[in-house]
């Protein structure tokens, strides 16, 4: 089971904002798939999914989370987690 997290762009971020799911919670996704846009401070990034499996939101659009903090999970069994604590 893998996290998507919160990635750092830049030496300065300590938050991000989530724009958009681009998968669908429970659809299965693989390397390299865009799942999700963020928003930094400077710009908006498209977040790609490093594993295969199955796509746990944790996250919903509009929440703004911590650098290094989980949005979602992936893999076949990935428990439901409770909304992800803001900044």
């Amino acid at each position: 089971m893998a996290e998507v997290i919160m990635p750092k762009m830049g030496d300065a971020m300590q938050e991000g904002t989530l724009i958009q799911w681009l998968k669908q919670d429970g659809e299965t996704v693989v390397v390299g798939d865009v799942i999700a846009e963020i928003e930094t401070d400077k710009s908006n990034v498209e977040i790609e999914a490093e594993d295969a499996g199955v796509l746990h939101i944790q996250a919903q659009p509009g929440a703004i989370v911590l650098v290094g903090k989980a949005i979602a999970m992936i893999g076949e069994d990935a428990p439901k987690f409770a909304a992800v604590p803001v900044a």
